[in-house]
């Protein structure tokens, strides 16, 4: 299936809309909401996390050994995979220093694009690709 960057930033407008609630509408939950709703199965279908919180998402991330090992548990566990070079309408992690925490969940746009929830709606972003997932 190929998805093209319009329909990734439409999904964008419609899931990341509104202001940012950790545990319901946050990076991870919006991103895996737009893959969602391109590729018609959810990334978090394995569980999702339970926090309310940054710290309580930050003790869920250390128990897991970190944001690349979380992930990669979760994602594989719902049938993605992991890929080197992302295209377009892939799960991504991306370290970026103004992001709590110092990583953010987005979609690629293209290799070096991504969109990720922000405080009040979405942006548009570039960042170092920590990992990035596909549907298989």
């Amino acid at each position: 299936m190929t998805i093209r960057p319009a329909e990734v930033f439409t999904a964008a407008r419609r899931e990341m809309r509104g202001p940012l609630v950790r545990g319901r509408h946050d990076c991870l939950t919006t991103a895996c909401g737009v893959s969602a709703a391109l590729f018609g199965r959810d990334p978090l279908a394995s569980g999702r996390p339970a926090y309310d919180s940054f710290t309580g998402a930050m003790r869920i991330v250390a128990r897991a050994g970190g944001w690349f090992a979380w992930s990669e548990a979760a994602f594989s566990a719902s049938g993605m995979q992991r890929v080197a070079i992302p295209r377009t309408g892939d799960l991504c992690l991306v370290a970026r220093p103004d992001a709590r925490g110092g990583t953010t969940f987005g979609l690629c746009i293209r290799p070096g694009e991504y969109v990720a929830k922000s405080r009040r709606g979405f942006k548009m972003m570039d960042g170092d690709l920590m990992g990035a997932w596909r549907w298989a």
